[in-house]
């Protein structure tokens, strides 16, 4: 009913019924001695005297359950009686004993509970986030995520960009993977050399220098990694999209297919910046570099991580 008071002592004031502040009233909260509960509290004398007043039948013992708006009932039934404070004596009564009314504000008890649920449901549809973080901090995750969580669907715009974005990531781990490529080519090159130089050396026999290893592409996967590491040397490659991910589509595919790309791939845990997202990305190089399919939902928040 929105009674407050301090434990011990009468109501000293009517606020919101709406507010949890935890479990049910303790029958003793107001130290009365009364036999005449309202809403499980035993009442005061000069309550007593104010439904009284009101000509509350509260003869033995009694249980009441009063509403915000003063409207009372008996415990168990559901036929409201009357109501407390609907005389202005009784309002009067109580504020002479020191009791408090309900504002003229209140409505009844349903209709107040509806205009009450209205009003939250009106302030948390103002609730407003500001995310702040660095580039790369996962501030634009954690919108998408928000998005599927209360499905909001995505613009045609939203999903093009998210699109650019996960073939974008894709070119990019590509790159890094072609440049580990080059630096395990060249390694695997000097060791077999250096190896072959020496057996020939303690042999007497030359042996037949070594142009070709694992980690070898063919000149038209060369020219393609060449392209791509210029485009990631000079800080420009988002600027080749979305045409490049149109032309060098079949050209993909092909890469990421090769041995080579997949020895290299298979030591990926040696290669320090190549970032455990990058998995989902190249293992998926079908699904991400089409230009025309359509982005999963799953797709959509990845590929902003």
């Amino acid at each position: 009913s929105g009674f407050w008071g301090k434990e011990g002592q009468r109501p000293c004031q009517i606020i919101s019924p709406q507010l949890e502040v935890g479990g049910h009233l303790q029958r003793n909260a107001s130290n009365g001695k009364t036999e005449v509960t309202i809403n499980g509290r035993e009442i005061t004398k000069k309550e007593l005297w104010i439904l009284k007043w009101a000509r509350v039948p509260c003869e033995g013992t009694t249980d009441f359950w009063v509403s915000q708006d003063g409207s009372y009932m008996e415990v168990g039934q559901k036929n409201v009686k009357g109501h407390i404070w609907e005389k202005s004596t009784v309002k009067l009564a109580s504020l002479i004993l020191s009791l408090p009314v309900p504002s003229s504000s209140l409505t009844p008890a349903d209709e107040g509970e509806n205009e009450i649920s209205k009003h939250n449901i009106q302030q948390k549809m103002l609730h407003k986030f500001l995310l702040v973080g660095s580039e790369n901090s996962g501030t634009c995750t954690i919108y998408k995520q928000a998005k599927l969580l209360y499905n909001a669907p995505f613009s045609v715009t939203e999903l093009q960009n998210i699109k650019l974005v996960i073939q974008s990531n894709l070119y990019r781990y590509l790159g890094i993977i072609l440049e580990a490529r080059e630096f395990f080519e060249e390694s695997l090159f000097e060791k077999s050399n250096e190896q072959l130089v020496g057996e020939s050396t303690s042999s007497g026999i030359t042996g037949e220098i070594i142009d070709s290893t694992t980690y070898s592409i063919s000149p038209r996967l060369r020219t393609f990694s060449d392209w791509l590491l210029k485009y990631m040397m000079s800080g420009n490659l988002d600027a080749i999209f979305p045409a490049a991910a149109r032309e060098y589509a079949p050209v993909l595919e092909e890469l990421w297919r090769d041995a080579a790309i997949q020895a290299t791939y298979k030591r990926r845990n040696e290669i320090k910046n190549l970032p455990k997202s990058a998995s989902y990305f190249l293992e998926r190089v079908p699904a991400h570099q089409s230009a025309s399919k359509k982005p999963r939902r799953k797709l959509q928040v990845v590929g902003y991580v």
